[in-house]
């Protein structure tokens, strides 16, 4: 199992540095430059800090994976997520620039998997800044859809710019943590394949 949770995690983390970690120019602006995918790598060491800025679903993915890599025996993960019910992409861009605390910071570690942690009044720049983060994943709200999130609209770009700067881990890579999508209209659960 313990091979299965690293396999796990290095496909996430592959998939993600290709998703957002593509190339920018010296300003830090993304490019249009085709290059071969980032291969990510996490660091070999005996712990693993990982932080994630989304909502509830990244709550249950990360308390869910703080459970399995202890029943594993694996002690060393920490994970946090920066919650706001919901938070589409545009929404962390708004808090981030007003340096808002309507966030709570949701902390689970494999050592002590149960209850997480919550610390309301947080806010971007204090969460980022708490750890020595080795993985910061990005999460797309609950009813955004995957074009939005993925293409044209540069919000990946400008939370990765801000995080980038405020990293106390000089090698933390980023990543984007996808969770499955919802229809809108719940009648169409049972419907496949969706339109959106």
């Amino acid at each position: 199992m313990k091979k299965i949770l690293a396999l796990l995690l290095a496909a996430l983390l592959v998939f993600g540095m290709c998703a957002c970690g593509g190339p920018s120019d010296q300003s830090g602006e993304p490019t249009t430059e085709a290059t071969e995918p980032v291969k990510a790598g996490i660091p070999k060491k005996d712990t693993l800090k990982v932080l994630t800025l989304g909502h509830s679903l990244a709550v249950d993915a990360n308390h869910m994976l703080a459970l399995v890599a202890n029943a594993e025996g694996y002690t060393g993960l920490t994970v946090g997520t920066l919650y706001y019910s919901g938070c589409p992409l545009f929404r962390h861009v708004e808090y981030l620039q007003t340096d808002s605390d309507r966030y709570s910071l949701y902390e689970s570690n494999s050592a002590d998997p149960t209850p997480p942690r919550i610390t309301p009044g947080m806010t971007m720049k204090k969460a980022v800044e708490q750890e020595d983060w080795d993985v910061i994943l990005m999460h797309g709200g609950t009813f955004e859809p995957a074009y939005e999130t993925t293409y044209g609209t540069g919000h990946i770009q400008t939370i990765q710019n801000y995080v980038n700067n405020l990293k106390t881990n000089p090698t933390a890579i980023f990543a984007w943590h996808m969770p499955w999508v919802t229809p809108i209209d719940q009648s169409l659960r049972d419907k496949y394949p969706y339109d959106s």
